[in-house]
C-alpha cells in the first residue's frame, strides 16, 4: 500500500491525502458527533420536562399539606369530632347499616367494626375519608365473608389534627 502511494505523483498524493481527510472527517461527524448532538438535545428536552414535573409536584405537595390540615367542618364552621365525621360519611356512602360498633379509642381515635360490607364500597369510603378530612387509617383487619365480595372489618381511624 505504501509503495502504491509513493509511486503516485505529488499532485495525486495531495489529492489522496485531502480526500482521506475529508472522508475521515465525514465519518467522525456521521458516526460520532451527530449522534452525540442528537442525544444532548433529547436529554435537554427530558430535563426541561422533568423540571416542569418537579415544579408541579412541589405545588401539589404544598396543596396536599394545606388540605390535610383542614378538617371536615359542618355548615356553622365548628369542627366535628372524628366520630361524627365517620358516622356522616359512612351513611352518605350507604354503609351505615354495616357498621356494628363505633367506639372512641382515645383522643382523636375511633374503633369501628363492620360486618358484611362490600369490600369495594368500604375501600371507596376509606379513600374519601382519608383524603380531604385528613383522617388516617391507623390499623385495619379485614376478614373474608361468607358471600363473595363481602368482608368483615375492624378499623382504627385517627384524626391527626386532634392530637
Amino acid at each position: 500500500m505504501r509503495e502504491l502511494f509513493e509511486n503516485l505523483s505529488a499532485s495525486e498524493r495531495t489529492l489522496v491525502i485531502v480526500a482521506s481527510a475529508v472522508l475521515l472527517s465525514g465519518l467522525v461527524y456521521g458516526l460520532a458527533w451527530r449522534p452525540l448532538q442528537g442525544n444532548v438535545a433529547e436529554q435537554n428536552k427530558k430535563i426541561a420536562q422533568n423540571e416542569k414535573t418537579v415544579a408541579w409536584m412541589q405545588r401539589s405537595a404544598d396543596e396536599l399539606k394545606r388540605l390535610k390540615t383542614q378538617a371536615i367542618v359542618p355548615g356553622n364552621g365548628a369542627r366535628q369530632s372524628i366520630l361524627a365525621v365517620v358516622d356522616q360519611t359512612a351513611r352518605k356512602a350507604g354503609l351505615g347499616g354495616t357498621i356494628k360498633r363505633v367506639e372512641p379509642a382515645g383522643k382523636g381515635k375511633v374503633r369501628i367494626r363492620m360486618e358484611s360490607v362490600a369490600f369495594d364500597d368500604m375501600i371507596t369510603w376509606l379513600e374519601g375519608l382519608t383524603g380531604p378530612s385528613a383522617i388516617a387509617i391507623e390499623s385495619i383487619a379485614i376478614d373474608r365473608g361468607d358471600i363473595p365480595g363481602l368482608v368483615d372489618a375492624h378499623l382504627t381511624l385517627t384524626d391527626p389534627t386532634a392530637q
